[in-house]
């Protein structure tokens, strides 16, 4: 599938049939010159897809109690682990959450005793 006038980045698309709610698979493409090409799944009647761009994690500071606090921004609903490390080579499970509203906000509490931490956001599937 082609769509026209999307902006720069990679994109993720889920893709269920519209009668049952039945989810069919998931598929990602890249936008090129504003164009994001999503390869389709086998279907074979109807076909519906959510289009949404790849979670993204924004550090806000440190709260009042010291503890850091970041933001998961991704589709609604989605169901997320959030991996931290100590030296980007080693990862370990952080939380896993489900997204319910798009942004989700989070606290790590070892921020007094971690003098630096990194996290990333996977979907599960």
């Amino acid at each position: 599938m082609t769509l026209t006038n999307w902006p720069f980045g990679r994109f993720l698309a889920q893709w269920f049939v519209p009668a049952t709610g039945q989810r069919l698979g998931d598929t990602q493409g890249t936008t090129a010159n504003g164009i994001l090409t999503l390869p389709l799944p086998d279907f074979r009647e109807d076909l519906a897809g959510v289009v949404y761009p790849p979670p993204s994690l924004a550090a806000l500071g440190i709260d009042a109690n010291g503890a850091f606090r970041f933001r998961l921004d991704s589709e609604p609903g989605g169901e997320y682990t959030i991996d931290r490390s100590d030296d980007l080579s080693a990862w370990s499970l952080f939380l896993t959450m489900t997204n319910s509203t798009g942004t989700g906000f989070q606290l790590d509490n070892t921020t007094a005793t971690n003098s630096q931490s990194f996290f990333r956001a996977r979907r599960n599937n």
